[in-house]
């Protein structure tokens, strides 16, 4: 007990310092600091051979930093199975300028700890910096003799001799504090429009957005989000500046590849009703999601449908003109796609197939008018009538078809067509032949 308290007294009191030739640096680092955030400046101590303590005072910029905590190492926590070294001093706020005293003894009772050959993390201090510190700016932090009453002069113990170890002192530059949250949102999937958000940690002077390390743009310092067109992947950094001092990059990968043009609708398939010229249109969606979908009558725009229809209904404004149906569809892009078409015509004439002279029933007079169209171009108000097999010709078969039907049982006309051959209709059959100037009998 006697020799620890003779050492500890050694330690913490004015010795006598040898300058044997021990190998032993201490060393504080250089480090960085962000403004209004602590610091943990760690304290590493190399020997060539094994100490048993070490006391030391550490000098720093009061403007620039505060000490709030004085911590042991690691080396020293390891020591005693674990419980650190038995004596550990600090001082936080010495007489004699702006910094901290510690020192430390290992054991303070035999067995006697030492710390072997090496290098050894031995304690931390811990600094707060000035919010108001400008990044750019840097302070020493030093190893002194001048701190404490009497002042505490930096040695370490070797085997009971206080040794002067070699000094390496610290730097603490005050950096600027990066932004966070960098996010990139895709705005428009068509053009690949996209947007770059962020938080802004610090009163930046300006904000860097760089693009795989090249310099995009530089934006005010308030920015906290910026438009851009992004391509194939690339790295996009936003950096904040601040008295001439860059933060840290933040970082993100972005890229986009715009949307194919749309496949368009097929298959339209237009039917016709002749008595109302109403007409029913239904084709084949190819992709489901079209922003919209014309339909179209000879060009010119009927209605907006929307972009799941696969049908729709009108009407002829007209009779006995072909029109053309078209429907437009428009991709997601509002790109406007292929037409797909059909042509249609309402033919609403009405007559009795095989009342060739129209009068009030078929009989050899039907087939003689029939016959005299055929062979010496007679009066044929309605071919159709005369069509009289409805194989979409006339000639002799039809006349025959009628003496067939008039005189030996034959099969009645096709439709339209009522016994005894006065009733009226619409010829269910789509040819070229038309029915001008027929009235009904």
């Amino acid at each position: 007990m006697l020799k620890s308290l003779l050492t500890l007294t050694a330690l913490l009191c004015f010795g006598s310092v040898t300058s044997a030739q021990v190998g032993i640096t201490l060393t504080l680092p250089q480090m960085d600091g962000e403004p209004g955030q602590s610091v943990t400046m760690p304290i590493s101590l190399t020997l060539d051979t094994a100490a048993q303590g070490f006391q030391l005072g550490v000098a720093h910029e009061g403007t620039f930093l505060t000490a709030t905590a004085i911590d042991q190492g690691p080396a020293l926590l390891a020591t005693n199975a674990g419980g650190g070294a038995d004596y550990f001093f600090q001082d936080l706020s010495p007489t004699g300028g702006t910094g901290v005293n510690l020192g430390a003894i290992l054991s303070l009772t035999p067995p006697l700890e030492s710390l072997p050959a090496g290098t050894h993390h031995i304690a931390s201090i811990t600094y707060t910096v000035n919010p108001a510190a400008l990044p750019g700016t840097s302070a020493p932090v030093t190893v002194v003799s001048s701190l404490g009453s009497p002042p505490l002069a930096a040695v370490i113990s070797v085997s009971s001799t206080s040794i002067a170890p070699t000094v390496e002192n610290g730097l603490l530059t005050v950096v600027t504090p990066p932004v966070t949250g960098l996010t990139s949102t895709i705005l428009d999937p068509c053009t690949c429009a996209a947007q770059l958000s962020w938080a802004n940690n610090y009163a930046y002077d300006s904000i860097q957005i760089l693009q795989n390390g090249s310099l995009l743009v530089t934006l005010p310092g308030t920015s906290t989000s910026h438009l851009l067109t992004l391509g194939a992947q690339a790295e996009y950094c936003v950096r904040g500046i601040s008295n001439a001092a860059a933060a840290t990059d933040a970082c993100i990968l972005a890229g986009c590849s715009v949307l194919p043009v749309g496949t368009p609708p097929s298959g339209l398939a237009c039917t016709i009703d002749h008595v109302t010229c109403a007409v029913s249109a239904s084709w084949t969606n190819n992709q489901g999601d079209y922003t919209s979908i014309d339909l179209l009558l000879d060009g010119a725009l009927l209605q907006t449908l929307p972009g799941t229809a696969t049908a729709a209904s009108l009407t002829l404004p007209t009779t006995e003109v072909l029109s053309t149906i078209a429907i437009v569809a428009h991709d997601a892009c509002g790109i406007t796609l292929a037409p797909a078409s059909c042509a249609i015509e309402c033919l609403p004439e009405q007559f009795v197939r095989g009342n060739t002279n129209g009068d009030a029933g078929i009989d050899i007079s039907d087939a003689i008018a029939t016959l005299d169209y055929t062979f010496s171009g007679g009066a044929g108000p309605c071919l159709d009538a005369l069509d009289c097999n409805d194989d979409g010709g006339i000639d002799v078969s039809d006349a025959i078809f009628i003496l067939a039907y008039t005189f030996s049982g034959g099969a009645a006309p096709p439709a339209p067509f009522g016994a005894p051959g006065s009733t009226c209709g619409i010829d269910p059959t789509d040819d070229a032949l038309d029915c001008l100037n027929y009235t009904c009998p």
